[in-house]
């Protein structure tokens, strides 16, 4: 037995002393028998007032509506406390079923009026009737833990702070599953080539978009010498990760993951384009800047550019199509690539071009090494074969590279390509700047 579980009905005690009429259930690693030595006891104390909810030498780390979080210690084992009203708990999770996955697996240690066992008796019947929230909670555990594992934190400690780390997460189930979920109304746009969707609270963006968007269609035009019209675009601005997804998966028909990745922000498909609001991108895995946007818009314009003028889109290469739209919307400068392709460049660490160049095997996706290289080394690639051999190549590649091999299509000697781009990134050619119109 762990120390956390021998100290477990002293705690109890405590709690149960301290707070009348209380309900107490364990959460985090400790419940699931997964404790470590240095693990945190995490505890729900469900209470008739939660700003008087106590325990001996605990100190309030944050207050809320309902809710309050203490911090204390038993006998050398940290606690992490939420005292919450049941009404508040109702409303958390009863009348929101989907959202008490992970509450099922919490152990029940004082239920006198059995308000947990009644919860859990009408919250797992949802879930067996709806197997697919089941697959969502196990896929966004499953990242959210190596994510915030990754920084160092314990899982009491991410566990103890539920109702903040579920903002990500129950706003899309919210949407899923809620019957009562209120459609969103759309505003719209027009102009002669583009139409913006967008809701009221994304007002101050809608220029700004199609400012962007208008000027990197007129470059890209320009650039691959179009003399058409571009057919018209179409951008939903939507207003918050769920609805994203909704759209990318609804609109463009297309499979993502669900919810999805803080770092996917755009989404593109022939002449649509999928746009998440920047008032609630995550400023961990994305900084608004009118700049950072506008490369943005035009670094998604290029795909749509692309598909327009490709013969077969889906053999394209992902280094080839992330590094042109890279390259042609500038968006590698002040980026997480450019600062790793330094760091590259100065240690003699640029990968062979057989480590970028991947194709698919169309069992699956690329694996996540080649994605990567995609994005830190396509542009240089790209850049490198604009420099060396000129615009009129890259529009050869993009309009008639049917099978992926890009150097087929430009007519290029592969290893002497290889040898020159790698002297090439060496020298620091590089980083020199150009004029790029747009």
């Amino acid at each position: 037995m762990s120390e956390q579980r021998d100290i477990l009905p002293k705690v109890q005690a405590i709690l149960l002393q301290q707070n009348l009429d209380c309900t107490v259930y364990l959460a985090g690693s400790v419940s699931s028998g997964d404790e470590r030595p240095d693990s945190d006891m995490d505890l729900v104390v469900l209470v008739p007032d939660a700003d008087r909810g106590t325990f001996p030498g605990g100190r309030v780390r944050d207050r809320k509506a309902d809710f309050k979080f203490v911090d204390a210690s038993f006998e050398g084992v940290p606690l992490e406390i939420i005292f919450m009203t049941p009404a508040a708990f109702e409303q958390l999770l009863v009348a929101k079923p989907w959202r008490g996955y992970k509450f099922l697996e919490m152990e029940i240690l004082h239920d006198p009026q059995k308000i947990i066992a009644s919860c859990k008796a009408r919250i797992r019947p949802w879930f067996q009737d709806h197997p697919e929230a089941v697959t969502l909670w196990k896929r966004w555990l499953a990242e959210h833990r190596d994510r915030q594992l990754s920084r160092g934190q314990k899982m009491g400690e991410i566990i103890s702070r539920f109702p903040d780390m579920m903002t990500d997460l129950w706003p899309y189930l919210d949407v899923q599953f809620g019957a009562s979920h209120a459609a969103l109304e759309y505003r719209t746009v027009r102009m002669a080539d583009l139409r913006i969707d967008y809701t009221s609270e994304d007002d101050p963006f809608v220029q700004e978009t199609c400012r962007a968007l208008r000027a990197a269609l007129k470059f890209l035009c320009e650039y691959f010498g179009l003399k058409e019209a571009f057919p018209p675009v179409r951008v939903i601005l939507t207003p918050n990760r769920p609805e994203f997804d909704r759209c990318v998966r609804e609109v463009l028909r297309l499979e993502i993951e669900v919810p999805s990745l803080p770092s996917r922000i755009a989404q593109p498909q022939r002449t649509d384009l999928i746009v998440l609001s920047p008032r609630v991108w995550e400023k961990e895995y994305n900084t608004y800047s009118p700049e950072d946007y506008r490369r943005l818009i035009a670094h998604e314009a290029t795909h749509i550019v692309e598909e327009y003028l490709s013969p077969n889109c889906e053999a394209v290469r992902r280094w080839w199509s992330e590094g042109l739209a890279m390259h042609l919307s500038d968006h590698w400068r002040d980026s997480p690539e450019l600062e790793e392709v330094r760091r590259c460049v100065v240690a003699n660490q640029v990968p062979a071009l057989a480590e970028i160049d991947v194709a698919p095997d169309g069992a699956g996706p690329l694996p996540r090494k080649a994605v990567k290289d995609a994005y830190v080394w396509g542009w240089t690639l790209v850049k490198f074969m604009e420099t060396c051999h000129g615009r009129e190549t890259i529009r050869q590649v993009v309009s008639a590279c049917s099978d992926g091999d890009v150097f087929r299509a430009a007519a290029i000697d592969r290893p002497r390509f290889e040898q020159e781009w790698k002297q090439w990134l060496m020298a620091g050619m590089w980083v020199q700047s150009e004029e790029k119109p747009g």
